[in-house]
């Protein structure tokens, strides 16, 4: 009886995609057990290549979009759609893929470019839910850029709108004004 194998990777960050490694594991397997029964799944844990293995598995479309990188440089993103669902990954605007060593600055990262895929995902017919891998992010600000882009607002004591940035609102936020964020899928 021969042996029934599952290999479900991640990808190898930097080095290989997660079907890239499911297939090396695969052909170092098959010299050690020849006849083995394997399947291969490559997944993902929310980060680069989450939105482009769904996607592909689930036959969606490819779209792409123009939106800010972490660091607020115009960038093309890519995410899939398709039977009411559009699927994106927080990285393809905000990962740390897109910003060389030298380039990382925390307090002023952002993630306003998952909040203009977020919109441009919307505004596809037929969109009713939005699903979005968390993970590979460059940014830490808990969303604000994001909930920005979608026209929220992060006010001081005087009512002046903030950079929706950690070093931004840092001692400075006072309230939080959603009156005029865009109405989307559930």
């Amino acid at each position: 009886m021969s042996q029934r194998l599952l290999i479900a990777p991640d990808k190898f960050k930097g080095c290989l995609s997660a079907p890239a490694v499911a297939s090396a594991i695969e052909a170092g397997v098959r010299k050690v057990i020849a006849d083995a029964q394997i399947s291969r799944m490559a997944i993902s844990d929310g980060g680069e290549g989450f939105s482009q293995l769904l996607g592909e598995q689930l036959g969606m479309k490819r779209q792409r979009v123009r939106c800010h990188d972490a660091m607020g440089r115009v960038v093309e993103a890519t995410y899939f759609h398709g039977d009411g669902v559009a699927v994106m990954e927080m990285a393809e605007a905000a990962g740390m893929w897109r910003i060389s060593n030298g380039d990382v600055d925390p307090l002023n990262a952002s993630t306003f470019g998952v909040g203009e895929m977020i919109g441009d995902a919307a505004k596809l017919p037929g969109i009713t839910k939005i699903v979005i891998g968390l993970g590979g992010s460059a940014t830490n600000d808990g969303g604000m850029g994001m909930a920005a882009a979608l026209g929220a607002n992060f006010l001081d004591k005087a009512g002046h709108v903030l950079e929706p940035t950690p070093a931004g609102i840092c001692g400075r936020l006072a309230e939080v004004d959603l009156g005029r964020m865009k109405e989307l899928p559930e």
